[in-house]
């Protein structure tokens, strides 16, 4: 038989005197408490976490995520091998002086299209993407403009790009293209 002292321990302030032993099961109070509440917290950050998870996974599938590491001129080629997938037709401009568009694509309607690549770690995009493609609609004798990066866009930039009738491609777009892309060649290949 194990025989438990109750030793006494004087309130600092002069409160009720307490054992040991109610200390202990004052903490176990606590306890029982705030296990199950730490245990939901980790949960709820779990499943907070998931819709960035498998976001990350769809930019993986779609290379998207490879395009950060990627240089500028990596990009430029990665996207026109996509837009070739798409079925346009895909002139490269030279690299410099290339007189506001990096790529003029031709669509399956006819219309040319100057595509100004913007590629960035992390940045967002600015309007001066929005004014260098409108300088290459002119020099290339396009019916309509775009910009594709592999980030996101300023306020401004989406701002003046509806205003000027600029179809813009930002990360989100980019990873809907190529899913419906990958979608359809998987759909292909099941057939033929």
């Amino acid at each position: 038989m194990v025989v438990v002292q109750a030793t006494m321990y004087r309130h600092p302030r002069g409160g009720k005197d307490i054992t040991f032993l109610d200390q202990v099961v004052l903490l176990s109070k606590m306890l029982s408490v705030a296990i199950p509440i730490l245990i939901l917290a980790a949960i709820f950050t779990a499943i907070c976490s998931i819709p960035a998870f498998l976001k990350n996974q769809r930019l993986k599938k779609a290379g998207i995520l490879d395009t950060d590491s990627m240089s500028g001129i990596d990009f430029e080629k990665w996207l026109k091998y996509r837009f070739e997938e798409m079925g346009c037709r895909v002139k490269t401009t030279p690299r410099t002086g290339d007189g506001g568009a990096d790529l003029i694509l031709t669509n399956l309607h006819g219309e040319r299209i100057a595509v100004q690549v913007k590629k960035s770690a992390k940045q967002n995009i600015g309007v001066k993407a929005i004014e260098e493609v409108l300088r290459g609609k002119m020099v290339y004798n396009c019916d309509k403009t775009m910009v594709v990066t592999n980030q996101y866009y300023t306020k401004q930039a989406y701002s003046d790009a509806k205003k000027c009738n600029i179809e813009l491609w930002d990360r989100d777009v980019l990873l809907e293209r190529i899913e419906i892309l990958n979608s359809v060649k998987e759909r292909k290949a099941k057939v033929g």
